[in-house]
């Protein structure tokens, strides 16, 4: 609506389909099966706000994906449904695929309009909304696949139909991936409010060569880690930020009982290390003694204070 009401000379279309956590495989999942759900949800909503132009952002890696929806655009063309008066509506959208790197930061909206315009993807800091002045300064609407592809679904079946999946507050249904010590490494979509302990062990297999869990992280490198013990916990928004984790990438990562904490907190904070853009101080400062505090640690050189440095270090960043 905001989108729709804002003035510009131009409007956008923005579908953000970058898996940017390195284990989600959301966007290959979707764009490798489906791609025409996703573009027929950018040319509704192109419709729905007067935007002329759409641009469907995927990893550049991401090959396969890349082939089927210039593909599954050359047969929209073929119908007319993309670029000039659309099946003689008036109605004029173009779309047009963009490959992005691999980097964490890259599926970050405002990083994203910049690469976009040719500039290093960056974050920066939003005075105003896109919907109001986003890609070139102008009105820019930005989703990510997995809601366009929804917006597809629900004009074919309905709200009603939509609404019968999830929870009360979390509606639908999330694309969740399985990495880690798993016994299956499936991507799959289950409704909102479907628990871990249910994706892990019903659909993942649980931990294979006879091992325990020890933990299991959702959401990526930035979720939180559950115990063995807390996996009967809900994926749905609320139940997660009840519980001081995010939806995020939808990434399930699954550790046995040979891991070390240590040292799986080692590795993430090295990741966050590494792809942190440097802009925040207590980002770009923190990962670093975050993650030269825990390789103390897992070298067995570590003191006791350092417990309550990295308590100090998580908080502040």
């Amino acid at each position: 609506q905001i989108c729709h009401d804002a003035k510009g000379n131009e409007k956008y279309v923005i579908c953000n389909a970058v898996d940017a956590d390195p284990h989600s495989l959301a966007a290959r999942l979707i764009l490798g099966s489906d791609p025409h759900s996703v573009l027929e949800g950018i040319l509704i909503a192109a419709y729905a706000v007067g935007a002329s132009r759409g641009f469907i952002c995927v990893n550049a890696r991401n090959e396969q994906a890349v082939k089927r929806l210039t593909k599954a655009l050359e047969q929209m063309r073929k119908y007319s449904l993309t670029d000039n008066n659309i099946l003689d509506s008036n109605f004029s959208s173009e779309i047009e695929i963009r490959e992005e790197a691999d980097s964490l930061v890259s599926g970050e909206e405002t990083a994203l309009l910049r690469s976009i315009e040719g500039k290093q993807a960056i974050p920066y800091v939003r005075t105003v909304y896109p919907a109001i002045s986003g890609l070139y300064g102008q009105p820019t609407l930005i989703n990510n696949l997995e809601t366009l592809s929804d917006v597809s679904a629900i004009f074919q079946k309905g709200p009603e139909w939509y609404s019968g999946f999830g929870t009360e507050q979390s509606r639908g249904t999330k694309v969740v991936t399985l990495s880690g010590n798993v016994a299956h490494k499936y991507t799959v979509e289950v409704p909102f409010g479907t628990t871990l302990q249910s994706v892990v062990m019903g659909i993942g297999g649980g931990v294979p060569n006879g091992k325990n869990i020890k933990a299991v992280q959702f959401g990526g490198p930035t979720g939180a880690y559950f115990n063995a013990d807390s996996l009967n916990i809900g994926i749905d928004y609320e139940t997660m930020e009840e519980a001081g984790s995010i939806i995020g990438s939808g990434v399930v990562e699954v550790f046995d009982s040979g891991s070390c904490a240590v040292e799986m907190a080692r590795d993430v904070s090295y990741y966050i290390q590494t792809q942190s853009c440097g802009k925040c101080v207590f980002c770009r400062e923190g990962s670093y003694q975050m993650y030269d505090i825990l390789k103390d640690i897992s070298e067995y050189k570590g003191r006791p204070q350092d417990l309550d440095l990295l308590a100090e270090l998580g908080e502040a960043m």
